[in-house]
C-alpha cells in the first residue's frame, strides 16, 4: 500500500560476497600451498568432524578455502573448491549457523551444480531460516536426481514439512515468483512477517562427542560441568572444552530439562575461558555472549569477553564491558585485573585516534574497510540505553569513510541510494551485505556528507539495519539501532517492535514488555496482530518466572551497608562450584577475607569471596594451562580475515 515500506518481505540469512585478498587465516593451522595442503585441510577437517570436534573441523574447511582462494594453491578442480563448501556447510548445520550454511551451499553450488549434497543442505538452512519456498525448490531438484526412494527418504520427509509449513503462512498469491506480503490497509504488516525465520524450532542436532557418555539429566550436566572444571585445572584444555560443549548439547538440544538458566550461562562463560586460555578470541566472545543473555549478571563472562574483545581489537566495545565490570566490583582489592585491562584499552583507544567522547559514549566509526557491526557490538548487553545516549549524528566529522569499495553520493539521493540497495539485498537474503549498505548510508548523514536529510529517512536507517541484525541474532546490536531509530523518530513503531524482540532476546524482559504495550497502542487493531501478542505473552511468561527470585532477594535486602551493589547474589554460589580449579568448589563463606579497610562488611547471607575471585579469571588455574594472565599487547594479530 502507499507509504508501505517492502523491506521485510524476505527477512533471512547472508548471503556476502568472498572478500578478495583475506590476510591469512588460522596461522597456527600450517598446510602446504599446494593441492596436497588443500586435501590434507579436507581430510583433517572431515576427521575432527566425525568426532564431534565441529568448530575446530570448520577452522580446518576455512584454512582449505583460503589456500584455494587466495591462489595459494593452484590448478583446484572445481568439484574439490565445491566439497569445501559443501562440508563446511554441513558442519554449519550442526552448529545451527544455517545462514553461513545457506551461504556455502550457495557457493558450492556456483563452483559444482551438481553437488547434489550442497542443494540438500541449502534446502535445509533455508527450512530453519524460515525461506520455505526456495528451500523446497531445493529439495525438489534433489529428489529429481535421486529418484530411489531408498536413497532420498531424507529428502521426502523434508519436503513433506516444507509442504506444511507454506499451508500454515496462508494461500497468499504469488507475483512474479514472490510471495506477496501486503498488509490489510492501514495495517502495519513488518511484526507480522518479521519472526517467521525464528519461530521454528530446530531439529534434533546429532550427538557430538559419542564418546562421553553423560545421563538426559540435570545430573548428567553438573557431572559434565564438573569434569571440565577438573580437566581445566589439570592444563587439558582442549578435553575440556569438549566435555563443557557436550553438557552444553544436553541443555540446548533439550535433552536434560529443567535447567536453571545460571548453570546454563556458566557452561558457556566456563567454556569462554578455555577459549581465551587457547587463545580463540572470537569463541570466547561469543560463548560469553550467550552466557550474558542467559544471566545478564555473570561478571565473569564480561570479564572475559572483555579480555577477548581486546584481543580482536574491539576496544570500545570491551572498555564498556569492563566498565560494567568494575561498577560491580567496586573493591579495589578485587579489580586488579580489570583496572589492567582497561588501562590497556585506554591506551590502545588513544593509538587508533583521539576520538572525542560524547555524552560517555566514545565514537565507534570504524577505520577504512572495518565492518562497523563488529565495533558496536553488545554495547548495550548490560543495561538499557540511555535516551540521551546521542544517536550516532554526533560521530565526529573526521571519522575515516568506511566501505571505501561502496561509492555513495554525498547527498540525500545517495542516502536513499544506500538504504534501497541495502533493502535490495535483505530481501536476496545478504544480510551481512545490507549491514554495509545501511552503515554506508548512516555515515553520510552522521558525518553531513549531506545535509537535508529527513529525521524519518535517519530513523528508517537505523531501524531497517537493526532489523538484519536480528535475522543476525545480534541482539546487543539490533538494541542499539532501535534505541536511536526512536530517539529520531518516537513514531517508528517497527523499531519499537525490533527493540522488543530484541530485548527479550537480551533477557532484559521488563523494558521488553513497556516497549510491546507502547507498540501495542499505536496499532489500529493489535488483538489481530498474533505475533505481538505471542511476543507479549512470551515476556510476561518470562516475567512470571522472575517474580519470586525477585521476591525472595526483596526479602533479605538488595544492598548492603553503603550502598554496595548486590549483583551478584542469585548467580555466584552455583559458579563458585563450577569455576576453574576444583579446591574453591563449595568454599564457605569467607567474605570476610576482603582488606578490613577495603570495604563494609556485607549485609547478611552475601558471600563476599566471589568478588575476589572473579578478578583473577585469568590467574587461578593451574600452572598446566597457558599463562594467559597478561596478553602481551605486541601478540600477533589474531583472526587476520576479520
Amino acid at each position: 500500500a502507499p507509504g508501505f515500506k517492502r523491506m521485510q518481505i524476505v527477512e533471512e540469512d547472508s548471503d556476502s560476497d568472498e572478500a578478495p585478498a583475506v590476510a591469512e587465516p588460522y596461522p597456527d593451522i600450517k598446510l602446504d600451498h599446494s593441492r596436497q595442503g588443500v586435501e590434507k585441510a579436507k581430510a583433517e577437517a572431515n576427521a575432527l568432524f566425525s568426532r564431534g570436534s565441529l568448530d575446530e573441523s570448520v577452522r580446518w574447511f576455512s584454512k582449505g578455502l583460503w589456500l584455494v582462494e587466495a591462489k595459494k594453491a593452484t590448478d583446484i578442480p572445481s568439484d574439490l573448491h565445491s566439497i569445501l563448501h559443501s562440508n563446511r556447510a554441513f558442519a554449519y548445520v550442526k552448529l545451527k549457523k544455517w545462514a553461513e550454511a545457506e551461504e556455502d551451499c550457495s557457493k558450492a553450488l556456483a563452483l559444482n551444480e551438481k553437488n547434489t549434497k550442497a542443494k540438500y543442505r541449502r534446502a535445509v538452512a533455508r527450512h530453519e531460516l524460515g525461506k520455505y519456498e526456495v528451500a523446497l525448490q531445493d529439495v525438489e531438484s534433489v529428489l529429481n536426481e535421486l529418484p530411489d526412494p531408498s536413497s532420498n527418504k531424507e529428502a521426502m520427509e523434508l519436503k513433506q514439512k516444507l509442504e506444511q509449513q507454506l499451508k500454515k503462512v496462508s494461500p497468499k498469491p504469488v507475483v512474479n515468483g514472490t510471495q506477496s506480503t501486503e498488509p490489510a490497509p492501514g495495517f502495519k504488516r513488518m511484526q507480522i512477517v518479521e519472526e517467521d525465520s525464528d519461530s521454528d524450532e530446530a531439529p534434533a542436532v546429532a550427538e557430538p562427542y559419542p564418546d562421553i557418555k553423560l545421563d538426559h539429566s540435570r545430573q548428567g550436566v553438573e557431572k559434565a560441568k564438573a569434569e571440565a572444571n577438573a580437566l581445566f585445572s589439570r592444563g587439558s584444555l582442549d578435553e575440556s572444552v569438549r566435555w563443557f560443549s557436550k553438557g552444553l548439547w544436553l541443555v540446548e538440544a533439550k535433552k536434560a530439562t529443567d535447567i536453571p538458566s545460571d548453570l546454563h550461562s556458566i557452561l558457556h562463560s566456563n567454556r569462554a575461558f578455555a577459549y581465551v586460555k587457547l587463545k580463540k578470541w572470537a569463541e570466547a566472545e561469543e560463548d560469553c555472549s550467550k552466557a550474558l543473555a542467559l544471566n545478564e549478571k555473570n561478571t565473569k563472562a564480561k570479564y572475559r569477553r572483555a579480555v577477548a574483545r581486546h584481543e580482536l581489537g574491539k576496544y570500545e566495545v570491551a572498555l564498556q564491558d569492563v566498565e560494567s565490570v568494575l561498577n560491580e566490583l567496586p573493591d579495589p582489592s578485587s579489580n586488579k585485573e580489570a583496572m589492567e585491562l582497561k588501562q590497556k584499552l585506554e591506551q590502545q583507544l588513544k593509538k587508533v585516534s583521539p576520538k572525542p567522547v560524547v555524552n560517555g559514549t566514545q565514537s565507534t566509526e570504524p577505520a577504512p574497510g572495518f565492518k562497523r557491526m563488529e565495533i558496536q557490538e553488545a554495547s548495550d548487553d548490560e543495561s538499557d540505553e540511555a535516551p540521551a545516549a546521542a544517536p550516532a549524528k554526533k560521530t565526529p566529522a573526521s571519522a575515516a569513510e568506511p566501505f571505501p569499495e561502496i561509492k555513495v553520493e554525498h547527498s540525500r539521493e545517495g542516502v536513499e541510494k544506500a538504504k534501497n540497495q541495502a533493502n535490495t539485498l535483505f530481501s536476496q537474503g545478504s544480510v551481512d551485505e545490507a549491514v554495509r549498505w545501511f552503515s554506508k548510508g548512516l555515515w553520510v548523514v552522521e558525518q553531513k556528507k549531506a545535509t537535508g536529510v529527513p529525521a524519518d529517512l535517519h530513523s528508517i536507517l537505523h531501524s531497517n539495519r537493526a532489523f538484519a541484525y536480528i535475522k543476525l541474532k545480534k541482539w546487543a546490536e539490533a538494541e542499539e539501532d532501535c534505541s536511536k531509530a526512536l530517539v529520531l523518530n518516537p513514531k517508528n513503531t517497527k523499531a519499537k517492535y525490533r527493540r522488543a524482540m530484541a530485548r527479550y532476546e537480551l533477557g532484559k524482559y521488563a523494558a521488553a514488555k513497556d516497549d510491546m504495550e507502547e507498540m501495542l497502542k499505536e496499532l489500529p487493531d493489535a488483538s489481530s496482530n498474533k505475533e505481538a501478542q505471542d511476543l507479549k505473552s512470551k515476556i510476561e511468561q518470562e516475567l512470571q518466572k522472575a517474580a519470586p527470585k525477585q521476591q525472595a532477594q526483596a526479602s533479605q535486602g538488595t544492598s548492603s551497608e553503603g550502598g554496595w551493589r548486590r549483583m551478584q547474589i542469585q548467580q555466584v554460589d552455583s559458579d563458585e562450584e563450577s569455576d576453574e580449579a576444583p579446591p574453591v568448589k563449595a568454599a564457605p563463606p569467607k567474605a570476610k577475607a576482603v582488606s578490613p579497610a577495603a570495604a563494609k562488611a556485607p549485609a547478611p547471607g552475601f558471600k563476599r569471596m566471589e568478588i575476589q575471585e572473579a578478578s583473577d579469571d585469568e590467574s587461578d588455574e593451574a600452572p598446566a594451562a597457558a599463562p594467559a594472565k597478561k596478553t602481551p599487547a605486541s601478540a600477533a594479530e589474531p583472526f587476520p580475515e576479520i
